[in-house]
């Protein structure tokens, strides 16, 4: 029976202690090797707790996007926890994923909802949806009136033009048939006249969006509305339900006259697989703290850090998460006890 079987056990376990008791040199062996071994626990604690100072590469993409206004605020920030954060500027999300990927960047502030197969990226962290803008010529009031027109997606290799294509396919248009595609970059759209701009511009952006601003004040474009966030989000997860609200890029005459809903794209940060854990910890302190939602004037929610993921988890992203769990408080409380 059990018992039995647990004498039998304790007698064994006895028999060998007697035994290594009265082997001299077995007992030296075992003491040495486990000098060894707590020494070694020590210097990995002792090594884990020294002050550490990194230097690293992020893209926000365009230069005038709000992700690189986000990623030179977040660098600001994030100085005094001894993080160096260089922001270099790229031509979309796919390009960043790419140099993330070659490992020439660290870390990149992409477009949600891509599902771009890239080796060697992982998600750290989902920040809070980017709104799909579909800046107009007047006339065009609805999906409609897109048929026939230039519309600008931007960069062949940005985030924007993925996901404006999904949705012009789920209207049933399609390029070179129904519409003219135009790649021009944001420095382009801005230096060119009136006359020469796409009837559509499309561009992806918190709200409100110094691009979309400039655009309807100084040459008289409107906001179309997308009337089917939740029917596209039936097809896709990526896509959120969000509005734009009345007035927020024009009072006289209103842009948009009243609150219109748009496909809301998650902003999501992404890093090389070989960082550091540590630094990928230290980048999310910076990323949720007060300091820096004050500075931008928006909340990222921490419950929601791991939405919309297509990449294996970053390990410093399951450091941070951990961090509040008591039991693990308490472990690392008892290891440096015992040290």
């Amino acid at each position: 029976d059990r018992q039995t079987m647990a004498n039998e056990a304790r007698g064994i376990l006895n028999d060998w202690l007697n035994r290594v008791q009265r082997h001299e040199r077995l007992r030296r062996t075992l003491a040495f090797l486990l000098i060894v071994v707590l020494l070694g626990i020590a210097v990995h604690y002792v090594y884990e707790v020294l002050p550490r100072a990194y230097s690293l590469k992020i893209t926000g993409g365009d230069i005038l996007s709000n992700r690189h206004y986000v990623a030179g605020t977040l660098r600001d920030d994030i100085r005094p926890l001894g993080v160096g954060l260089d922001v270099l500027p790229t031509d979309g999300s796919q390009q960043a994923l790419s140099l993330v990927s070659e490992g020439k960047l660290d870390l990149a502030l992409i477009q949600g909802g891509l599902d771009l197969p890239f080796p060697n990226v992982t998600h750290v962290a989902n920040l809070a949806p980017e709104l799909l803008h579909f800046l107009v010529r007047p006339d065009i009031k609805d999906i409609a009136g897109l048929r026939g027109m230039r519309i600008n997606l931007g960069s062949k290799r940005g985030g924007t033009r993925v996901i404006a294509k999904q949705l012009l396919e789920f209207s049933g248009m399609k390029d070179g048939i129904d519409y003219v595609e135009t790649n021009l970059s944001t420095e382009d759209l801005l230096a060119l006249r009136k006359d020469r701009l796409p009837e559509v511009i499309v561009i992806t952006s918190f709200a409100p969006s110094n691009v979309a601003d400039y655009i309807v004040k100084q040459h008289g474009y409107s906001l179309l509305e997308i009337p089917f966030p939740n029917a596209l989000a039936l097809r896709q997860g990526w896509v959120a339900d969000t509005k734009v609200m009345a007035y927020m890029y024009s009072v006289q005459p209103p842009v948009p006259p009243r609150d219109v809903r748009t496909v809301g794209v998650n902003l999501q940060l992404v890093a090389n697989s070989n960082l550091d854990p540590r630094a990928v910890f230290k980048v999310l302190e910076g990323l949720y703290s007060p300091n820096l939602q004050m500075h931008l004037k928006m909340k990222f929610d921490e419950t929601k850090i791991l939405e919309s993921s297509s990449y294996p988890l970053s390990e410093g992203t399951r450091m941070f998460m951990d961090r509040k769990n008591p039991f693990l408080s308490q472990a690392t409380l008892k290891k440096v006890e015992a040290l």
